[in-house]
């Protein structure tokens, strides 16, 4: 590690250490890409689950990412971390420099918490357990995990499957489709059509077929091909 490293370390080791034991506020990160946001949120959980007084379990924690690689990330490290500790042995001499480092960690918080090796592994085993059960995940991953909790409330089939993104695409492929086949019936007679026909779409895309979502645009804004219409007609 050069010079340079150690002295950005150094200056920022304090701030660091703020955000993964300060509980009694929000905490806010910025940084950029690469700088060791991942590893700080990692260890700000390992001590909600450690900490003294009132640990919390892993399943009274939400963690959310946006990604579904992201989350099985944040998951898979969680669990290396906490193994880690489990493995680890105080009484004897590190073989590595990653058990340098995590046995060093793990006197650190017990001696912040005041526990001992038995409190400390007892807890890691319970959140080892329970790490599946949780709320370590992505965004829509917990909102998909709310509604089906409350599904009547929502309105939804509680057996409702997330939408990756491809039934969307399927249907704005049909809707477009489908919203061809009704230009060449109808045709648009102002320019402030456009807001229409985005309300159009919207009404549609939940559900409203394309005649019934001809009820939001503006009156005049819309007639029948010369084909179809035989007097003017106006829709409201």
């Amino acid at each position: 590690m050069s010079m340079t490293q150690s002295a950005s370390e150094f200056a920022d080791a304090a701030d660091r250490r703020a955000a993964v034991t300060t509980f009694d506020r929000s905490v806010v990160v910025t940084a950029g890409a690469g700088t060791g946001k991942t590893t700080l949120l990692i260890e700000r959980l390992v001590h909600l689950l450690l900490r003294n007084p009132e640990p919390l379990k892993i399943t009274e924690i939400v963690a959310l990412t946006f990604t579904n690689k992201a989350a099985d990330e944040l998951k898979l490290r969680l669990r290396q971390h906490l193994q880690a500790f489990l493995d680890s042995e105080l009484d004897r001499e590190p073989a590595s420099a990653l058990e340098c480092k995590t046995s060093i960690e793990i006197q650190e918080v017990i001696a912040l918490y005041c526990l001992s090796k038995d409190e400390l592994e007892s807890r890691v085993q319970d959140a080892l357990r329970s790490l599946e059960r949780s709320d370590l995940g992505t965004i829509h991953s917990f909102a998909a995990n709310l509604l089906r909790l409350y599904p009547l409330e929502a309105g939804l089939d509680p057996q409702f499957h997330e939408d990756d993104g491809s039934a969307f695409e399927h249907r704005l492929s049909r809707t477009a489709q489908e919203a061809g086949k009704f230009e060449s019936r109808f045709r648009i007679t102002a320019p402030e059509s456009q807001p229409a026909i985005c309300r159009m779409f919207s009404n549609h895309s939940s559900g409203v077929s394309p005649r019934q979502a001809l009820r939001f645009m503006e009156p005049g804004l819309v007639c029948r091909s010369q084909k179809t219409l035989r007097k003017p007609c106006r829709v409201s």
